[in-house]
């Protein structure tokens, strides 16, 4: 997860280059480059830390768990059956559903 975020930061920081290479343009267009780099870069720096987020989801939700070594692969007929579900409980004693929700969850 490191390397997300180094990739992502190594990539605004050459994102950051290039907006000081052209900021000078602005004074050609009657802007302040002082505020437009503020501004953008303020922007670029959002948008970094929404990439980086969007990765960690990424990465976190494709993890695999490695095959066992120790149980012996199980075939369709050799399956147990299912055990019957259980009621379904919240994970904190504080819970209280949203509304529309309360003939749903079932506390106990």
């Amino acid at each position: 997860m490191l390397q997300i975020l180094d990739q992502r930061w190594r990539d605004h920081l050459s994102d950051m280059d290039y907006l000081r290479d052209g900021i000078h343009l602005r004074q050609i267009a009657q802007q302040d480059p002082l505020t437009a780099w503020q501004k953008e870069g303020y922007l670029m720096f959002e948008a970094l830390l929404g990439n980086v987020d969007a990765d960690f989801v990424r990465y976190i939700t494709h993890v695999e768990r490695p095959p066992s070594r120790n149980r012996p692969k199980r075939t369709r007929d050799s399956r147990a059956p299912s055990p019957t579900p259980r009621s379904w409980r919240p994970a904190s004693p504080n819970f209280r559903p949203r509304s529309g929700e309360e003939g749903t969850a079932q506390t106990g």
